[in-house]
């Protein structure tokens, strides 16, 4: 990875790149994605009910074209520094779902519960999200 990238990272713990897949690839990969079983995670402090508008699902099986991305994220990842990598345990998918106490502008997810679900998880140094943008472009935030 290029200095300047490492040290954006590192100065603002994430950053956002395109990992040039076709679209099709982008839209059987969300395809695979959807047929996971999602269930609540996020929820208040203390409170033992979950938000059922915020959504996460191991993924546990890869078809064919999430297998590519996981290559082509294990790829960057790994050739960026040489004491990072990851593995197909580690990735989870998330979605949040429109509604909501917690509904930001943007259908994203705040980052207090973010942190929150990582550390019910597993707590990880760092974490790849991905999304398919209208115009066909996979957008990556490693963060």
């Amino acid at each position: 990875m290029d200095a300047s990238l490492k040290a954006q990272f590192w100065n603002e713990g994430y950053l956002v790149g395109n990992l040039r897949l076709p679209p099709h690839t982008l839209e059987k990969a969300k395809q695979e994605i959807e047929q996971l079983d999602f269930r609540p995670i996020f929820g208040e402090v203390y409170e033992v009910e979950r938000d059922h508008f915020r959504l996460q699902a191991p993924i546990a099986t890869f078809g064919p074209a999430t297998n590519k991305i996981y290559k082509r994220v294990k790829g960057i990842v790994e050739g960026s520094d040489k004491n990072w990598y990851t593995k197909k345990s580690i990735w989870n998918a998330l979605k949040s779902l429109p509604g909501g106490l917690r509904q930001g502008i943007h259908l994203d997810f705040p980052s207090f519960e973010t942190s929150k679900a990582k550390l019910e998880k597993v707590l990880r140094l760092s974490w790849l999200f991905w999304s398919l943008c209208r115009n066909g472009q996979m957008q990556t935030v490693v963060t």
